[in-house]
């Protein structure tokens, strides 16, 4: 993968990005605003908005610059990574959206067997931000997104590192919501223990 030196850089012609599903190119001045612009169009047109939407914005934005200057390889595989509150807010909202309109929570079986896996997971990780206020969000949020439902694990459920998801509300969505929205990177990157591979 291609990723940006520096997201402050402007390349040659500005920052350009095509939607696959709809073949519009979408240019901006900055690389926050290509971004803030690829999510509207993607909102408004039920295409997903991965957790990881960066890294493939910044692959694509590379690859349409006619200079490597503005760019470095990326040949590891993805690392989990850590999310901040309101990464991880904004990805369950999407995903709840979606749930709501059609999907059914799984049943309470197979929700437990999946908050076991993630509770004994070691990527099972602490969202980062304000501990005392995003607590009471989180809480708040897997609520909504779960029709309150609650397993035996949900007091050691955190955020799963690699998708960006609440394991707690996570564990109730179809599979097939999670898969729709995870890139085939992350996908083929999580552990051969998880209930998502």
């Amino acid at each position: 993968m291609l990723r940006l030196s520096n997201r402050s850089h402007v390349p040659t012609g500005g920052f350009r990005y095509t939607q696959p599903e709809s073949g519009l190119q979408i240019d901006a001045n900055s690389f926050d605003q290509l971004m803030v612009r690829i999510k509207e169009h993607r909102d408004a047109n039920g295409y997903p908005i991965n957790i990881n939407i960066e890294a493939e914005v910044e692959d694509q934005v590379c690859r349409n610059t006619t200079t490597g200057q503005w760019c470095r390889e990326i040949d590891e595989e993805p690392a989990p990574r850590s999310y901040r509150v309101n990464e991880v807010l904004r990805f369950s909202r999407m995903l709840a959206n979606k749930f709501i309109k059609g999907g059914e929570r799984v049943e309470q079986a197979t929700a437990n067997a999946r908050a076991a896996i993630c509770a004994g997971c070691p990527d099972n990780n602490v969202v980062h931000g304000c501990d005392g206020c995003g607590a009471g969000v989180i809480q708040t949020a897997i609520r909504r997104v779960t029709g309150a439902g609650v397993t035996p694990y949900d007091s050691e459920l955190k955020t799963c590192r690699w998708c960006g998801c609440f394991n707690a509300a996570q564990v109730w969505f179809p599979l097939e919501i999670l898969k729709d929205n995870m890139s085939e990177e992350i996908h083929d990157s999580l552990p051969e223990h998880c209930w998502k591979k």
